[in-house]
């Protein structure tokens, strides 16, 4: 087996050039290419992917996916076969085939995978980084970090897979800036091809419950804030009902005691003595009298002396006498 797996890394590394790798990280989506590519088809019926692992698995022919494989699997109108949602368990050397005639030819490509995972202790944090490859070891991994920190690394081999880890030590105290510039280097061993990952700061039951009693106090506070402003707007709406009411019952009353209001009288007007009328409107009366009468009495005088009695020359005495009063004061 040592032999072998020998040999293997030798022809790959001459013609590694031909070879398709593809490096990618748990839960992205990943196309391996058709290198063969046949014009013609019908939703590439002449296509077959088949994932090599420990054993064989013919994922996609004649048109159509086999039905024990993933429904995260699609093929794309050039034939390449589409991954959804890596997992690990997609490690391995897909192939792709391509019938032309009577011939057929094969296109291999290899799917690497790689893992970032964290730990939390009583003092540290462990950020732990490792690469999957199928049938030798393709990939080396180390961690760049900027501050404290202590590294490791060591590789799993377990034939047809290798798996290499590096591990980064830290403090509990580190901030957010530390996680977002700590990155994830997986060098190709043949190709010397770089790629870089960035490290996901999951957040750790204490950031949790933290979080948990921070947006509790918010929740609380904006609770608290709903209940004032609510009573508040019924006191307010309280208060302007109870005026309303006390305006309209105000309004009632003095309405109500204006019809009530005993009449006002008129005062009485003063009953004079005989004497008194007599003698308050007697200059009106004798005025009246005195033009009416001293004119009857004066024709009477200068038509016919012998037709008046006694009594009419003592009126007519009066009525003269009071005109020639009359006459003076005006």
């Amino acid at each position: 087996m040592y032999l072998q797996l020998i040999l293997m890394i030798t022809v790959t590394a001459a013609a590694g050039h031909q070879v398709s790798v593809f490096v990618v990280r748990v839960g992205d989506e990943v196309t391996l290419p058709c290198k063969y590519v046949t014009d013609g088809q019908n939703k590439c019926n002449t296509t077959t992917w088949t994932l090599f692992q420990s054993s064989a698995v013919t994922l996609f022919e004649d048109g159509k996916f086999n039905l024990t494989v993933s429904d995260r699997l699609n093929v794309s109108a050039k034939c390449s076969l589409v991954i959804k949602k890596v997992t690990m368990k997609d490690v391995g050397r897909y192939t792709c085939s391509q019938l032309t005639g009577q011939q057929r030819s094969n296109s291999p490509v290899y799917l690497s995978v790689v893992l970032l995972t964290e730990q939390k202790t009583n003092i540290s944090f462990i950020l732990s980084c490792s690469v999957m490859d199928y049938e030798f070891n393709r990939h080396t991994v180390e961690w760049l970090h900027e501050g404290e920190g202590e590294t490791s690394s060591h590789s799993e081999p377990s034939p047809p897979f290798y798996r290499s880890t590096a591990v980064l030590t830290t403090s509990l105290h580190q901030n957010s800036t530390f996680f977002s510039s700590t990155k994830c280097k997986v060098t190709n061993i043949l190709t010397k091809e770089v790629q870089l990952f960035t490290f996901s700061h999951q957040p750790t039951d204490h950031d949790a419950e933290h979080n948990a009693d921070h947006n509790a106090d918010h929740d609380t506070g904006w609770t608290w804030w709903h209940i004032v402003v609510s009573v508040a707007s019924a006191a307010i709406l309280i208060i302007i009902l109870l005026f309303i009411k006390w305006k309209k019952t105000k309004g009632s009353e003095i309405k109500k005691e204006e019809n009530t209001q005993e009449p006002i009288l008129q005062p009485e007007g003063t009953v004079l003595d005989p004497e008194t009328s007599e003698a308050m409107v007697e200059p009106a009366e004798c005025v009246y009298y005195a033009s009416v009468c001293y004119a009857k009495r004066k024709k009477q005088v200068h038509s016919s002396e012998d037709n008046y009695s006694p009594g009419d020359t003592a009126v007519y005495a009066e009525v003269k006498k009071k005109t020639e009063t009359d006459d003076v004061t005006e």
